[in-house]
């Protein structure tokens, strides 16, 4: 049975539900489904209000302050989608804009750090898109990347680098996802710079590894800030999202069939 804490209350459409507070060490959550964190402006001043009004930043619902601000070109934001997925409100993301944190420190894990990300996606287009990264837009590339057909359309991918690709662990999961298809995606890292310490899982269900390179030993903490729905300036994302979580720990199976569990009745995966 879940330990529940009354702190964190999600309304999910007009599913009233309790966050599983059990598992322990979020870090940030940014939520479409939550409106009250959402601003059509970068100031946080102009909170969305309305179905396709434009979405210029996100409050950090996990309230740590590690809020976002539109990355891109004004006019090419963020949409908050009242129907997005399964008929409850998520950002439709156009390919051409992302948000990102403001303080570039925030969720800056080293090649030593262990770490988790969760996100419910539907995307348009299955190739080369980044769900989050935060890493440096050139070479070296320091940093991670969460991704979607960066390999093989479809597949998820997980890279995190000192110096790409000299010094990276990447790997790809198995399962090829299709565009329109409503997942629940996860990775989390042990932090033993191992590529076998990463786990990749779609739907609840573990991915088998396709590793690509095994070679991480030096820092990947960088400068950049941490975007949601672009590799930083490149691979950036199309379709649906709802919800992205990190934690500062790698999450056990339990923990991952709580979340899965916790969002399915408001994303009805698949």
């Amino acid at each position: 049975m879940l330990t529940l804490n009354p702190f964190y209350r999600a309304v999910l459409g007009e599913k009233s539900l309790s966050f599983p507070a059990s598992i322990g060490y979020l870090a940030s959550w940014y939520s479409y489904s939550a409106i009250e964190t959402l601003y059509q402006d970068t100031a946080f001043a102009t909170p969305v209000t309305a179905n396709s009004d434009l979405i210029g930043s996100q409050k950090d619902r996990h309230t740590t302050g590690k809020n976002l601000i539109r990355g891109g070109t004004s006019g090419t934001e963020l949409t908050y989608n009242t129907t997005g997925i399964n008929s409850n409100p998520s950002a439709t993301v156009d390919g051409a804009d992302y948000l990102k944190a403001q303080n570039t420190t925030d969720l800056n894990y080293d090649y030593l750090d262990a770490y988790s990300i969760f996100a419910v996606i539907k995307p348009s287009d299955v190739s080369a898109a980044a769900i989050c990264s935060k890493r440096l837009p050139g070479p070296p590339y320091t940093g991670y990347i969460f991704s979607i057909g960066l390999r093989t359309p479809g597949v998820m991918n997980f890279v995190t680098a000192n110096s790409f690709p000299s010094n990276t662990m990447e790997t790809n999961g198995s399962t090829v996802i299709a565009a329109g298809e409503t997942r629940a995606v996860a990775v989390t890292v042990d932090g033993s710079s191992n590529v076998a310490g990463v786990k990749l899982y779609v739907d609840n269900a573990l991915e088998t590894n396709d590793v690509v390179t095994d070679l991480l030993s030096a820092t990947t903490i960088n400068t950049n800030p941490f975007q949601l729905c672009t590799g930083q300036g490149t691979y950036f994302y199309a379709g649906e999202l709802g919800e992205v979580l990190v934690f500062s720990k790698e999450l056990s199976t339990s923990e991952l069939t709580s979340l899965y569990d916790f969002f399915q009745p408001t994303y009805g995966y698949l």
